[in-house]
């Protein structure tokens, strides 16, 4: 008698719904309905007959889902969800035979439609956009500078300065490596003769916050210096970071030893606190600003201040030729006898960018 009930029911459902779920039990009896719910122990179908009933999962051999074509809303398709202990095959949702043919034909159809629209993208992405080879590049950039003035008459000057960097950049890393010199006489005299060399390396923690490490070595023979070697460590922090303009301080702890020609030698733990500036003035021209304060750990009163000023703009339309000028200055509180606490260095360079 039930399974009059329950023939009946899905009779008078077919006739009904044109697009209904079918529910088959594990006597081999099917509902037809709508499926509202269902969970792991629980399955809840609308019987336009038999009104809401409410299913043991246990008790149910499979569940075909009735959804429209691809392409055809309202048209049949079935799918099948969710399987049974009672299944053939664990996890699987479909009543040998005729309900493994339905469920393989949508899945097929399913697949043709999926096949279709991924045909149809592709067709539409490549009339969009042309297919393009993504170009790689280089991280690395480099600058040379070359410099020199003279004077003939009642003086009879020279100097010449240079500067080589190689930069690597990414998004988040800046390596530095960088080796400058200057040489200048004077009737005869040297008055500037300095070697210098150095790299630095700056990784961004977060937007504004990053860390760095930097080292350099000199010989200055003007100033009795055989070899100052410094290396400092520390942490900074953009107070602003704007794509024309950026303004940082940044503070740290080194080591520096100096070694003089008269044999006298120093080993000392300094403090290193700075700013840095860069503006864009116009579209091409760049101004750079920098200075550094570097007092030793054990006497604060001891210490070189290092401060830089340039503009830097192209030469003509030329994107790698450029001209910088600029100041430099360097106070030493402590010089070695005979030499001048403040220096101060005017630069004209032929900048090269490759």
């Amino acid at each position: 008698m039930r399974k009059l009930v329950f023939a009946m029911a899905a009779w008078l459902g077919c006739g009904g719904l044109a697009t209904a779920d079918e529910v088959v039990l594990v006597d081999g009896s099917r509902i037809v309905g709508q499926v509202t719910s269902q969970t792991e122990s629980m399955l809840v179908v609308a019987s336009p007959v038999l009104g809401e009933l409410r299913i043991d999962r246990d008790k149910v051999q499979s569940l075909v889902i009735t959804l429209p074509a691809p392409g055809t809303p309202g048209t049949p398709g079935s799918a099948p969800i969710g399987g049974t202990g009672n299944s053939p095959a664990a996890g699987s949702d479909l009543v040998p035979g005729a309900a493994d043919t339905a469920a393989g034909g949508v899945a097929d159809a399913d697949q043709g439609g999926a096949d279709e629209k991924s045909r149809s993208d592709g067709e539409a992405g490549e009339a969009a956009i042309p297919a393009s080879q993504p170009t790689e590049v280089d991280p690395w950039s480099y600058r040379l500078e070359f410099g020199m003035s003279g004077q003939s008459g009642s003086r009879d000057t020279a100097n010449v300065r240079g500067r080589f960097e190689a930069e690597r950049k990414t998004e988040t890393q800046k390596l530095l490596f960088y080796v400058q010199g200057r040489l200048a006489e004077d009737r005869g005299n040297t008055i500037a003769s300095e070697m210098l060399g150095g790299s630095l390396l700056e990784v961004d923690i977060t937007r504004r916050v990053f860390w760095y490490a930097k080292s350099e070595v000199e010989n200055d023979e003007v100033e009795k210096l055989d070899l100052r070697a410094r290396g400092v460590g520390g942490a900074g922090y953009y107070l602003v970071r704007e794509a024309e303009q950026a303004f940082r301080v940044h503070g740290g702890l080194g080591y520096q030893h100096e070694a003089y020609f008269d044999g006298q030698v120093n080993d000392d733990l300094l403090l290193e606190a700075g700013e840095d500036y860069t503006l864009k003035l116009t579209s091409w021209v760049d101004f750079k600003h920098a200075l550094t304060y570097y007092p030793l750990l054990t006497d604060l009163s001891d210490y070189r201040l290092e401060m830089d000023n340039s503009l830097v703009a192209p030469l003509g339309g030329a994107k790698q030729w450029k001209l910088k000028i600029g100041v430099r200055n360097d106070y030493n509180s402590s010089p070695q006898r005979g030499v001048d606490k403040l220096e101060t260095y005017y630069i004209g360079n032929l900048v090269f960018d490759f």
